[in-house]
Formats: structure tokens, C-alpha cells, sequence
């Protein structure tokens, strides 16, 4: 689990983000596989829903991952 240490707490949605691209690489993810639910990332990362939602708000602006409505990331 990934954890946020010290008093530096302005951009947890930048750890998020680093823990999505970890799982895409350790699990050799491939486009159209899914990634785990928002809920999971919150729980693996320790962060807020928010700062999920924003980490994957920003790899999909970089079209790193697609998002399709209610669905999980992919």
C-alpha cells in the first residue's frame, strides 16, 4: 500500500497517478484491459476519491487511459 509521508500534501492526486502507471506496468496491462475500480485505487493509494478522479482525469487527457461512463478505466 502506498502511503503519503511529511507535510508536502498538496498534490496527492500525483500519487494516484504513480500507482495507476505501477499497475499498468507490473500487470503488463494492455489497451482494453480494465483497471481496478476508483474505490480500490482510493483504498490502494490512500488518497481521496478526488484526488483518484483527478489522476485519472489527467491520463486520460494524455490519453494514457479511456474512461467509458460508468465503467471501470481501461
Amino acid at each position: 500500500c502506498v502511503a503519503i509521508c511529511g507535510s508536502d500534501m498538496r498534490h496527492r492526486w500525483v500519487l494516484a497517478l504513480s500507482l495507476v502507471l505501477a499497475l499498468i506496468a507490473e500487470q503488463g496491462l494492455l489497451p482494453g484491459d480494465g483497471l481496478p475500480s476508483t474505490t480500490e485505487l482510493v483504498h490502494r493509494s490512500g488518497v481521496s476519491q478526488i484526488s483518484v478522479r483527478r489522476a485519472l482525469d489527467e491520463l486520460e487527457q494524455e490519453g494514457r487511459i479511456v474512461r467509458h461512463g460508468g465503467l471501470r478505466p481501461t
